[in-house]
């Protein structure tokens, strides 16, 4: 990471190594007044406490100047891996963003792909404009549970929420 930033980790261990993914770098957007993580990258260890080997390149970045995959939290599932990806929107006409939750998936960890759809869209006021940086956690009772931040409008003023989906 050479622009000085890392957030959003999500530690997974496979295979009898820990790989440490993480956020880097700073994409702003006018319209909210806040940056976000453009790149996604992936460090390695055979310990828990480390060291981690970063990877020589992101694993995922910026895709364009009109969408933006930003953190992403990863757990393992017997098939692969699975990542709740945030991809951001700007309006290349009144350059507004926005931003939802999507399911990323990946057999080795490296090579991602994300879902058309999202899983969690803006909708209702207290989400209208931005669902992003989800926590995905395992199973409980039969369901998958996803935690997530949210925001009711764009600028200084917007409040965050925290919201809640749960798998049927």
């Amino acid at each position: 990471n050479k622009i000085g930033n890392l957030g959003n980790p999500s530690l997974v261990k496979t295979n009898g190594k820990y790989q440490l993914y993480y956020s880097s770098g700073l994409i702003p957007f006018s319209d909210t007044f806040f940056c976000e993580p453009g790149y996604l990258g992936v460090a390695t260890s055979q310990k828990i406490t480390g060291p981690y080997r970063p990877a020589k390149k992101p694993i995922i970045k910026k895709c364009s100047p009109k969408i933006l995959k930003s953190a992403t939290k990863v757990t393992s599932t017997n098939q692969g891996f699975l990542g709740l990806q945030t991809l951001f929107r700007t309006n290349i006409f009144s350059r507004a963003s926005s931003s939802a939750l999507h399911l990323s998936f990946s057999t080795d960890g490296l090579k991602w792909t994300t879902a058309k759809k999202p899983i969690i869209s803006p909708g209702k006021a207290w989400k209208k404009t931005h669902v992003y940086v989800g926590s995905l956690v395992k199973k409980i009772n039969g369901r998958w549970r996803i935690y997530y931040n949210a925001r009711d409008s764009r600028g200084l003023f917007g409040r965050e929420t925290i919201g809640l989906a749960t798998s049927r």
